[in-house]
């Protein structure tokens, strides 16, 4: 049986939002306790701007970079490609899918430049030998990624699910599921790429929403993390930045000045070239040490991130 239908039959038997023990009281999954918590989405998406997207049904097992069924000699050398041209390495497959031999489909997407280049090959021992930088050719359409990697988090499966299912009703030659983008807790997350725009707690009703805004050129603040490929500073800058100048485009602002005083304080300066003005944002960062609820799989206490916006100026 596949890691994602056994993971997804036994998530329908048990209550959508807690996590049994047995003997003990259910406890909240960590999505909801992270709601529970009001832990902010801006900030939280990877400061990756490149990332290897590799075709592989799975199953994907527990790691948070897994080489899910891929043979020994090509997930090493997917590995090692990631590494050299710096990037995310993400295991995709299609919804629906069926496990077997075939073509595997293949992407290199840089945020910084929102483009992709991808490819096929006819079966998957040919990865062992691609170049992302050479094969393949440059690919203008969209790559909407959706996490259901449940065996490393189940949230990821409870929610994800849904979502990826919702998302394939809308755009179904642009969506596949992916492993482990960071943040369990904000389960569903959805990365739009080449934009590298990373949305959480989605819920199937809202994934319209998202894909005809990022169609127009725009971000939905209201769910969004962030855009890959910056500091988690800059992308908290960037959310308070968008709520003063009223400006929901994804391109909106130029590369973010960034300056951090070396403990907690960070001063981020973005233009806005509409309004041939500049924002610059103060924020403070913290640490709380929460008790549990972090990932579903962790059982002790985990230190969490938060931002105090100290002030905010168009200058």
């Amino acid at each position: 049986m596949s890691d994602s239908s056994s993971l997804y039959d036994t998530a329908a038997d048990l209550d959508p939002d807690r996590l049994g023990d047995s003997g003990t009281t259910p406890i909240p999954r960590c999505s909801v306790a992270a709601r529970v918590r009001d832990d902010g989405l801006a900030g939280t998406a990877l400061p990756t701007s490149r990332f290897l997207l590799v075709e592989d049904p799975g199953p994907w097992g527990q790691a948070p970079h897994p080489v899910g069924s891929l043979p020994p000699p090509v997930a090493a050398h997917v590995a090692h490609l990631a590494r050299l041209v710096s990037a995310r390495l993400l295991l995709v497959r299609r919804t629906g899918r069926s496990a077997g031999a075939g073509r595997r489909a293949w992407a290199l997407v840089d945020t910084v430049s929102a483009t992709v280049r991808s490819g096929r090959v006819d079966e998957v021992d040919d990865l062992a030998t691609l170049d992302p930088l050479r094969d393949g050719s440059p690919d203008p359409d969209p790559w909407y990624l959706v996490c259901t990697q449940g065996r490393h988090d189940v949230c990821c499966a409870v929610y994800g699910r849904p979502v990826v299912l919702a998302l394939h009703r809308v755009a179904p030659q642009h969506t596949w599921e992916c492993t482990h983008v960071g943040g369990d807790r904000f389960a569903a997350n959805v990365l739009l790429m080449p934009a590298g725009l990373v949305y959480g707690h989605v819920d199937p009703g809202s994934v319209r929403g998202l894909v005809e805004a990022y169609a127009d050129g725009r971000v939905v603040p209201s769910s969004l993390r962030g855009r890959c490929g910056t500091v988690p500073a800059a992308q908290v800058a960037e959310h308070h930045a968008r709520a003063i100048v009223g400006d929901d485009r994804i391109d909106a602002f130029g590369a973010p000045q960034v300056v951090h005083d070396g403990r907690d304080r960070w001063s981020v300066t973005l233009d806005h070239p509409r309004s041939n003005r500049r924002v610059r944002v103060e924020l403070a960062e913290r640490h709380d040490e929460v008790a549990t609820g972090l990932t579903c799989a962790g059982t002790g206490p985990g230190r969490l991130r938060r931002w105090e916006l100290l002030a905010a100026e168009v200058v």
